[in-house]
């Protein structure tokens, strides 16, 4: 995936992990790991001023549900589709 500079979400050259605990920076060449079911919110962002490059590799198992900690969103990786935590749509 490609991100412009300056761009939180899922975002990455002198890239940032960012976690509950804080940021760490990525270097190129770094791995970063983000375990299921910790309730410990993550992104990247993307703190350099050029468009970064990272790979994201996941299972996706079709029964896994996603949940975001900080807000009210999930997905179920059956469909792929982001709802509210109560199923309504996110419009």
């Amino acid at each position: 995936m490609r991100l412009q500079d300056g761009k939180p979400t899922f975002t990455f050259t002198k890239p940032t992990a960012a976690k509950d605990e804080g940021e760490t920076m990525l270097r190129a060449g770094d791995c970063a790991a983000f375990p299921k079911a910790t309730g410990n919110g993550h992104h990247l962002i993307n703190r350099s001023d050029q468009v970064a490059t990272y790979l994201e590799i996941g299972s996706r198992q079709p029964e896994d549900l996603t949940t975001c900690s900080d807000i009210d969103m999930m997905s179920a990786n059956s469909n792929g589709r982001f709802v509210r935590k109560d199923g309504t749509p996110i419009e």
